[in-house]
């Protein structure tokens, strides 16, 4: 059996070995492959820039989302029937809301004139508000 001084010793070869290992390599990488270092870069820029480019765009989708959301005042009162937690999560996600809208909305234009009430003679979706 090992005590711990021969286990701790044995752990820290390994490490090391395994470092050096990595190391050369690396070197050895790059004598044998000296365009793969370029091409690879390239690739990590591409991806990075990629990267960005999505979460402008999910952030640009958020901020439409959240003013669409803001324009329809029947929104902001299906809210108000919601849980504090949900509503929370509605209005920290506006762009997932508007996809459950669009899942939901037989039921909500069901509902909402229980709700508000329906303005007379008013066409289907229009709401004394």
């Amino acid at each position: 059996m090992f005590d711990l001084v021969e286990f701790a010793l044995i752990a820290v070869t390994i490490v090391l070995n395994t470092i050096i290992t990595l190391f050369f390599f690396k070197k050895l990488a790059a004598k044998l492959f000296p365009d793969a270092t370029a091409a690879i870069s390239s690739g990590m820029s591409a991806l990075a820039a990629k990267s960005g480019d999505v979460r402008a765009e999910k952030a640009l989708e958020k901020a439409v989302a959240g003013d669409i959301l803001d324009q329809f005042p029947e929104i902001v009162m299906l809210l108000n029937q919601l849980s504090p937690e949900t509503a929370d999560m509605v209005r920290k996600n506006p762009q997932m809301a508007l996809n459950l809208i669009q899942r939901y909305k037989p039921l909500i234009d069901k509902f909402l004139p229980m709700l508000i009430g329906e303005k007379e003679g008013a066409a289907p979706g229009q709401y004394d508000l």
